[in-house]
C-alpha cells in the first residue's frame, strides 16, 4: 500500500512539473510571437518592405485583400515594396484569438488600417481582419507561414475627395428604386380610384336622369287619366 502511495505521489509530481514546463514554454513562445508582431507592425508603419518580408517564413504565403496569392520571401518582398508606401496602421491591434500547439500556432486579429492612394489622392480607413498561421523555426524564432486578409469594413473615405463605398452606393440605389416603385404604385392606384369615381359618378347621374324621366312619364300619364275622367263625367251629365 505504501509503495502505491509513493508511486501515485511521484506520478502526480511529474505531471505537475510537466504542466508547469509546458505553460512556461507556451509563455516563452507567446513572448517570441508578440516580438515578431511588433517587428511586423513597425515594418508597416515605417514602410520597411525588407523587415516586413523577414517576418514571413522562406516559403511563406500572403493572400491580401487583392485576392492574389503571393508565395515565397522574395515575392512578398517585391509586393511590399509596391504596397507599403501607401499603407499604415492606426491604433492598437485587437487580438481575438491566439493558440499555440507545439511548433505551430494561429492568430486571428483586427486592426484599423489606413490606405492612401496617391494616384486618386484619397485616404481610406477600414477595419481589417487577419488570420495567420505561424511556424517555429529551428533557431526558436516564430515566422508567419500563412497570412490571409479577411473581409474589411470600410468606415471612412476622405482627403480632398470623399467617396462612398460601392456597397453603400448600391444600397442607396436600391432605396431610390424602391421609392420610385412605391411612387409609381401610388400614382397608378390614384388614377385607378379616379377612374372608378368617374364611372360611379356617371352611373349616378344616369340614374338620376332616368328617375327624372320616369317621374315625368308618370306625371303625363296621371294628367291623361285625369283628362279621361273629366270627359267621362261630362258625357254622363249629357246623357242624363
Amino acid at each position: 500500500m505504501r509503495n502505491i502511495q509513493i508511486f501515485l505521489f511521484i506520478t502526480f509530481f511529474f505531471c505537475c512539473c510537466n504542466n508547469a514546463s509546458k505553460e512556461s514554454k507556451q509563455k516563452s513562445d507567446l513572448v517570441s510571437i508578440n516580438k515578431m508582431y511588433e517587428r511586423y507592425y513597425d515594418a508597416v508603419m515605417s514602410s520597411d518592405p525588407s523587415e516586413f518580408a523577414n517576418t514571413f517564413a522562406i516559403q511563406g504565403v500572403l493572400i491580401p485583400h487583392s485576392n492574389i496569392l503571393i508565395k515565397g520571401h522574395n515575392s512578398i518582398l517585391k509586393w511590399a515594396q509596391k504596397f507599403l508606401d501607401n499603407y499604415s496602421f492606426e491604433g492598437a491591434p485587437s487580438t481575438i484569438d491566439v493558440k499555440i500547439d507545439g511548433v505551430t500556432a494561429h492568430k486571428y486579429w483586427k486592426r484599423l488600417c489606413i490606405y492612401t492612394s496617391k494616384s486618386k489622392n484619397n485616404v481610406t480607413k477600414y477595419n481589417q481582419e487577419f488570420l495567420d498561421i505561424l511556424h517555429k523555426e529551428n533557431d526558436g524564432t516564430w515566422k508567419i507561414a500563412y497570412q490571409l486578409w479577411l473581409k474589411n469594413d470600410s468606415c471612412y473615405k476622405g482627403s480632398t475627395k470623399t467617396q462612398l463605398s460601392q456597397r453603400y452606393k448600391l444600397i442607396i440605389l436600391f432605396q431610390l428604386l424602391l421609392i420610385c416603385v412605391i411612387l409609381i404604385t401610388l400614382i397608378i392606384n390614384i388614377k385607378k380610384r379616379k377612374n372608378e369615381y368617374t364611372k360611379l359618378d356617371r352611373e349616378y347621374r344616369q340614374l338620376l336622369l332616368s328617375k327624372a324621366a320616369d317621374e315625368n312619364r308618370i306625371k303625363v300619364f296621371a294628367k291623361r287619366i285625369e283628362t279621361l275622367e273629366r270627359e267621362i263625367r261630362h258625357r254622363r251629365r249629357e246623357t242624363n
